[in-house]
């Protein structure tokens, strides 16, 4: 899907510079599915890491290090590799596995060489949707990560990417090893990568497959937000609110924005069922066009589904058939 450009004229580029600007020795102890005591609201789990219980997900404090040229990851630990990474993430890369763990998600592995067998291990790990938010001329934008860069070849934006919880490696000392290189979300291969690709991309400078979408990318400086949760297994659910308003996910959308969030859950899951949930008594022809407008995005499996009427208002004093409090 071709991104909105913004171009990003001077005088909104420097107020939203402004309004950005404004706005390690320890063991390594195992993720843990286990909530701890803030379970059930956002809480500051580390420096520049948030859990955000309500929403399941993680969000970590960064900021624009890069607009253009080559990359070999999208995020990277400040005073690290600035030069080839859209984002520098304030948080520690080991607090924020931790953080991940928390959120019951589990690491895998980054792309490993199999030295007994002569072999490469391709990357494994639980799979994760990742949104950048970041202030705009008019309040702030989400989107995917994946319209900040482009396809090296095409010059066109990737589509979303399949990332890994991959959790790194320790070196021999003991060592975190994204701590130690700043790898925390690559688009290229690192043996250290903490949020890495299940596909094997070099990084040889002349074979780099990325490069920053300059258009869509605030100026450099810019404070923004990292979103990371689990890449959805369940079905997507689509709540009809009213003519051309609608619920998934959290948010209220139009048409457009539903679709541009449909086509990123495809690209992570090319088998996704969606369901779309009607009113009693809504028309058929709204219901008919939006998912005529999902099955058209390539979606295969679409369903619909009335939605549960509201529940009856139930007496504040008393329960007893007879009306009386007894």
């Amino acid at each position: 899907m071709k991104a909105q450009a913004h171009h990003w004229a001077p005088a909104t580029l420097f107020a939203l510079f402004l309004a950005g600007i404004a706005a390690a020795t320890e063991p390594d102890p195992p993720p843990t599915s286990q909530p701890g005591p803030g379970a059930g609201r956002v809480v500051d789990f580390a420096p520049g890491v948030r859990i955000n219980w309500p929403r399941h997900r993680v969000e970590l404090t960064a900021r624009v290090a890069l607009r253009e040229g080559p990359l070999e990851l999208f995020a990277c630990s400040p005073h690290t590799r600035e030069h080839e990474s859209v984002l520098a993430v304030e948080a520690r890369p080991l607090h924020i596995y931790q953080a991940l763990g928390l959120m019951g998600l589990e690491p895998g592995r980054p792309l490993t060489y199999d030295e007994q067998n002569d072999r490469w291990l391709p990357a494994e790990g639980d799979r994760l949707l990742i949104r950048v938010r970041y202030p705009t001329a008019d309040g702030f934008g989400e989107v995917d990560i994946s319209q900040w860069m482009m396809d090296a070849r095409t010059k066109r934006p990737i589509p979303a990417q399949r990332w890994l919880f991959c959790g790194s490696r320790r070196f021999g000392e003991g060592t975190f090893g994204a701590d130690a290189d700043g790898t925390v979300v690559c688009v290229v291969d690192f043996s250290t990568a903490l949020i890495g690709l299940p596909e094997s991309h070099s990084s040889d400078n002349a074979l780099l497959w990325v490069t920053a979408n300059t258009a869509e990318i605030p100026p450099i400086g810019t404070r923004c937000t990292l979103l990371i949760r689990a890449a959805e297994h369940g079905p997507m659910i689509v709540e009809c609110l009213g003519p051309g308003r609608f619920l998934a996910q959290g948010q209220t959308l139009t048409l457009a924005e539903l679709k541009k969030l449909v086509a990123e859950r495809l690209a992570q899951e090319p088998d996704v069922r969606v369901t779309v949930r009607i009113p009693p008594g809504t028309a058929p022809q709204p219901t008919d066009d939006v998912v005529k407008a999902i099955r058209a995005l390539g979606v295969q499996d679409v369903r619909t589904e009335e939605a549960a009427p509201p529940p009856k208002s139930r007496p504040s004093r008393s329960t007893d058939p007879s009306g009386t409090d007894g």
